[in-house]
C-alpha cells in the first residue's frame, strides 16, 4: 500500500511541470507573506513564493523557500490522505477559515507527508502537503489558508 502511495505521489507530480514565476500573472499575486492563487490565499514567511503547475482538471501549484515545497490541489479530484498507513501518521480534525479540516503528520517528523485536507461546498476539494522537519513552518502556512 506505501509503495502504490508514492506511486501516485510521483505519477501525480511527474504529470506536472513546475514553472518559477518571477512576473506574476493577475491571479496570483504575492503581497508581504500573503500569497494568493485563484480562489484561496495563503499566509508564508517572506522568503516563501508561489508557483503554479499545469492541471488538468484542477487548480495545483505551490509554495516554496527552495528548501521545502508544499503543493496544493484544488478541485474536484484533491487526494484526502485515505491511504496513508495510520500507525505512521498521526491525523487531527481543525477549522480552517470556518470549513472542518483534516491535518496530517507523520509521526517521525520529516518521514512523510505533512499537510491539510479540506472539502469545500460541493464537489470541491482542496490538499496542501508536503515533506519537512520544520512542523511548526508548514501547519503555520496550512492554518492560514483563506477561500475567497
Amino acid at each position: 500500500m506505501k509503495n502504490l502511495f508514492f506511486l501516485f505521489l510521483f505519477s501525480l507530480l511527474s504529470g506536472c511541470t513546475q514553472e518559477e514565476i518571477t512576473d506574476l500573472p493577475d491571479e496570483t499575486e504575492t503581497s508581504g507573506e500573503t500569497i494568493s492563487f485563484n480562489g484561496f490565499t495563503l499566509k508564508a514567511p517572506a522568503n516563501w513564493y508561489g508557483f503554479r503547475l499545469q492541471g488538468i482538471d484542477s487548480q495545483v501549484g505551490g509554495v516554496t523557500n527552495t528548501i521545502d515545497t508544499l503543493y496544493f490541489d484544488f478541485g474536484w479530484y484533491s487526494y484526502d490522505f485515505s491511504d496513508l498507513q495510520p500507525n505512521l501518521y498521526t491525523k487531527t480534525s481543525a477549522r480552517i477559515n470556518g470549513k472542518e479540516a483534516l491535518i496530517i503528520k507523520p509521526n517521525q517528523p520529516g518521514k512523510g507527508l505533512i499537510g491539510i485536507y479540506i472539502r469545500l461546498e460541493g464537489d470541491d476539494r482542496f490538499n496542501l502537503y508536503g515533506v519537512s522537519k520544520n512542523e511548526e513552518e508548514v501547519l503555520h502556512i496550512c492554518k492560514s489558508v483563506n477561500f475567497l
